[in-house]
């Protein structure tokens, strides 16, 4: 037996049909990064509280920052972007003071998350 369409569903509850949910594109993640969507979370809002919050649970750094004590680098939001269809917001790290390293971390939107405006990602004038 097939699953019910969201008309089918609709007409059954007696409501109005709800409009499909908006999806991201699928982009092949070996196409040029420069052809990919970029966006950035709108400052102060759930979103950028929530991929914060997030940030800190996976990175195991709790006050979001890991400042480090050499080179004073802490966590950065650099922006987002569609990766296999959803959207991704990207973190980095210069100089992460537990491994004296460069760290990345993508973290998943929010389902349903798309951004307030898309820009272009900047590219360098050569």
């Amino acid at each position: 037996m097939s699953q019910p369409t969201r008309k089918q569903v609709a007409r059954a509850r007696g409501g109005p049909v709800p409009p499909p949910k908006a999806r991201a594109p699928v982009l092949d993640p070996r196409a040029d990064p420069d052809d990919r969507p970029f966006a950035m979370i709108k400052l102060r809002s759930r979103e950028w509280h929530r991929a914060w919050k997030e940030l800190a649970r996976l990175s195991g750094d709790r006050d979001c920052m890991a400042e480090c004590p050499i080179s004073g680098e802490v966590w950065q939001y650099m922006g987002s972007t569609i990766l296999l269809g959803h959207w991704e917001h990207s973190f980095r790290h210069r100089n992460h003071p537990a491994s004296n390293t460069r760290r990345l971390v993508w973290i998943p939107a929010s389902p349903g998350w798309v951004p307030d405006e898309q820009r272009p990602a900047h590219r360098t004038l050569h």
